[in-house]
């Protein structure tokens, strides 16, 4: 996904990230690849989205329900 986002250097790129797994996990992934964590917040996050790389299960449904345009991985 984070290759992928590569693509659209115009967007900011903002990760809903699970409870359990600190901040540090996703900057440690994402290497120099600047990018946003956000905690909690997912519903604004999607309120708020132009587009949404998302893993296949609950999140694609709730995805679609904001009627964010999704690629489903």
């Amino acid at each position: 996904m984070l290759a992928a986002a590569k693509s659209f250097s115009d967007y900011q790129i903002l990760i809903a990230g699970a409870p359990n797994m600190p901040e540090s996990y996703y900057k440690e992934l994402a290497g120099n690849q600047k990018i946003h964590v956000l905690h909690n917040q997912t519903y604004d996050l999607l309120n708020n989205a132009s587009l949404a790389m998302v893993t296949s299960g609950t999140a694609t449904l709730e995805t679609a329900l904001f009627k964010v345009p999704e690629v489903v991985c």
